[in-house]
């Protein structure tokens, strides 16, 4: 898939929404992940999944497997640093959150406090961001039926802060609105952009069913079912982040733009 993208567009880093090995807690697999030749050819950025935090048989969850295996600017919260994390790409502020850390009411309080840290002070610093980007694994809506996940703990915070693009996984379905702000969609000069992107193992994707819920916010939708394998393509200008979701051979099946606001 990683290919199938390069052909399509040139890029020149690796941007992951987390599940990157199937069980953290065995090294091996990390160790066999790095060997591929992708992890030389490229920077790679991503966030911890709940299969990154896990060891076989759930004997035991820890995102030190996550923070062991890879090489993150420790800027994180308490017990979060090298696993939550910011950094600047160009124009655009990445946040990487850790959905894990965020299953309690005190833990999801903790991370969304660093978020709107860590994003307000880069607001007011002399070299402002264009864009920010917010990440995490979970998913912002069901894409079987379209249901409220993560968007409605999240919305709130987004809307103040003023995200512009906010990425997940974990559904296995791809799932894009346009920009929403305080529950509508906008023209795009406000408002985030929530996506969701496909899995790529060509193992665990899923079907989806009627649109039942979110229909005003949720505007494309794919899945192959269970052998599934998807990517996307980004690019930032000034004006606009423009992203092209892929299929396994390169034909484009959705695009989405998120236009600047400063």
């Amino acid at each position: 898939m990683i290919d199938a993208v390069s052909r399509f567009r040139p890029f020149q880093w690796v941007l992951h929404l987390g599940d990157i090995t199937a069980w953290g807690g065995s090294f091996s697999f990390w160790q066999s992940l790095y060997a591929e030749r992708h992890f030389s050819d490229y920077m790679w950025a991503g966030v911890n999944g709940n299969h990154d935090n896990m060891t076989r048989g759930f004997v035991r969850t820890s995102n030190d497997f996550f923070r062991q295996t890879n090489y993150y600017p420790e800027n994180g919260y308490l017990r979060e640093e090298g696993v939550c994390y910011h950094f600047r790409y160009g124009e655009v502020m990445f946040v990487m959150l850790n959905s894990e850390d965020m299953r309690t009411a005190e833990g999801f309080e903790a991370a969304r406090s660093w978020l709107e840290k860590v994003v307000t002070d880069a607001r007011n610093s002399a070299e402002a961001p264009r864009y920010v980007v917010v990440c995490e694994h979970y998913q912002w809506f069901d894409g079987v039926n379209g249901n409220d996940s993560q968007y409605a703990r999240w919305r709130d915070t987004f809307d103040r802060l003023g995200i512009d693009l906010a990425l997940a996984g974990n559904n296995h379905i791809y799932v894009r609105s346009d920009a929403i702000y305080r529950g509508e969609v906008t023209d795009g000069s406000r408002g985030t952009v929530y996506i969701q992107t496909p899995s790529s193992d060509n193992e665990r994707g899923r079907h989806m069913k009627e649109l039942t819920h979110n229909e005003h916010l949720i505007r494309h939708r794919w899945a192959e079912g269970p052998q599934m394998v998807g990517a996307m393509s980004m690019t930032v200008d000034s004006k606009q982040m423009s992203l092209t979701l892929l299929d396994r051979h390169g034909n484009i099946i959705d695009s989405a733009t998120v236009k600047a606001k400063r």
